[in-house]
């Protein structure tokens, strides 16, 4: 009995022994894109705190809060 669900097509080997992956573009992607989410937030805190001159209010901590969940997720998944 085979551990494999199907034969690889014509022309195709499959490699038992140090497959290839994309683990590192997938961590470089995800690393890449908490920074830009990063750079978002404190362009709007800045912009909110400085520019229109409101100061931080609760819809701001909110948007810290739904960050920092982000980044969890994030973090999770290249740990995997």
């Amino acid at each position: 009995m085979s551990v494999y669900v199907a034969v690889p097509p014509p022309g195709q080997i499959r490699h038992t022994v140090n497959p290839p992956n994309i683990h590192k573009e997938l961590a470089a992607v995800g690393v890449s894109t908490t920074i830009l989410a990063l750079v978002a937030v404190v362009l709007q805190l800045f912009t909110r705190a400085y520019v229109t001159k409101l100061g931080i209010h609760l819809n701001d901590c909110e948007f810290l809060h739904w960050y920092a969940d982000v980044s969890k997720v994030i973090l999770l998944i290249l740990s995997l």
